[in-house]
């Protein structure tokens, strides 16, 4: 892979937009100097390069004193080198944090969404009938 940008690169010769390779043919992408190039992916198949904004508009990267992690610390990171950008960033000894549910509440909180979808589906179920009715109803007077 050679010349890449923010919409795609040239692979094997060929200049194709990130969006048109598939998951496989993304991790199978080599760099010039023989490294994968995979560092981060949007939704949409191009590469991530946007880490400022990253680190602005999430509270969960801290540095190892626990303080949050500000732009103006990855500012001296952001050269445009790959590699020295990213042994850079390992220097920074980051940390990330996640919230998340245990183990324990996955069957409580499917019984929860699988009620409230039955209800709901009840309802509809007993909405829809009287709704037709009643505008029937209404198109006879």
């Amino acid at each position: 892979m050679t010349r890449a940008d923010w919409d795609g690169a040239a692979i094997n010769g060929v200049r194709r937009p990130w969006r048109s390779l598939t998951a496989a043919e993304r991790l199978r992408l080599v760099a010039e100097d023989g490294g994968s190039c995979l560092l981060a992916l949007q939704a949409d198949g191009a590469p991530f390069v946007d880490w400022a904004t990253l680190f602005e508009s999430v509270n969960q990267v801290y540095n190892a004193d626990g303080t949050p992690f500000t732009v103006k610390q990855a500012r001296p990171c952001m050269t445009g080198d790959r590699d020295s950008d990213m042994a850079c960033m390992a220097k920074q000894d980051l940390h990330f944090v996640y919230t998340y549910q245990p183990g324990s509440r996955y069957w409580p909180f499917q019984w929860v969404e699988t009620s409230a979808y039955t209800m709901l589906a009840v309802l509809l179920c007993a909405f829809g009938p009287w709704w037709v009715r009643h505008r029937v109803s209404l198109s006879n007077r």
